[in-house]
């Protein structure tokens, strides 16, 4: 929904593809011109005239949590492979933005030892292993659609539901950390990261490549908590 904002900021005319039954709180501007369709079939992505003189895809779509591996390739890899077939038998392909997650990267093993956008990923969990097989799905097609692939870390900011859970016990009296308290995780600001994303889909020289998206220095959850508590 920020980069929703964002491009209609600038002027953009803006196209939103939409799962039927979905919540749709990332388009609820007027101006955001709606296409559902049913992102497992094929033909049902190929034929939509979302595509239509677009000249930017930024694909945000996706599950960060499903019971099992199949739910999980089920709501990232075939709705991506789907979309990239697509692109790629147009005649101008548009320029994408796929948003994927340090996740299919993998943790670092110390932190002085921090992982790199050109290490061998190493995903750990079944989401982050979806969002690596999403990838290579969308890399298939590389030679026919210029692709940006973009890593986030943990989102925090407004709207952000997951990190509100820590806002919500902040304000009780016990807060349970979702992890060992001195594990580090990289995280990012939206507005960091809708700029991040929108420099990817411009800049010339990033087509093809990979980029992190984080804060500079990881926190833990210990300094996250205790943020989050005096501000509260």
């Amino acid at each position: 929904s920020h980069l929703v904002d964002a491009l209609l900021s600038s002027g953009a005319p803006v196209r939103a593809i939409t799962r039927a039954g979905a919540r749709s709180g990332a388009v609820r501007d007027p101006r955001v011109e709606c296409h559902a369709m049913d992102l497992l079939a094929e033909d049902s992505v190929r034929r939509s005239p979302v595509w239509e003189g677009a000249t930017h895809v930024f694909h945000v779509g996706g599950v960060t949590k499903a019971p099992t591996a199949a739910r999980f390739r089920s709501g990232n890899v075939r709705p991506t492979a789907n979309i990239f077939s697509a692109l790629a038998d147009r005649s101008a392909p548009p320029r994408c933005v796929l948003v994927s997650s340090q996740a299919a990267a993998g943790p670092a093993a110390a932190a002085d030892a921090p992982v790199r956008e050109d290490d061998a990923p190493r995903p750990v969990e079944a989401y982050g292993e979806s969002k690596l097989e999403a990838e290579r799905e969308a890399m298939r097609q590389a030679g026919r659609v210029p692709i940006v692939i973009v890593r986030p870390g943990a989102v925090s900011g407004p709207r952000d539901r997951d990190f509100l859970r820590a806002f919500k016990q902040a304000a009780s009296r016990i807060a349970l950390y979702a992890s060992p308290r001195e594990q580090a995780i990289s995280i990012v600001h939206v507005s960091d990261l809708v700029d991040g994303l929108i420099r990817s889909a411009e800049l010339p020289g990033a087509v093809g490549r990979t980029y992190f998206l984080a804060n500079e220095t990881p926190v833990t959850w210990s300094t996250i908590y205790r943020t989050v508590a005096e501000a509260t």
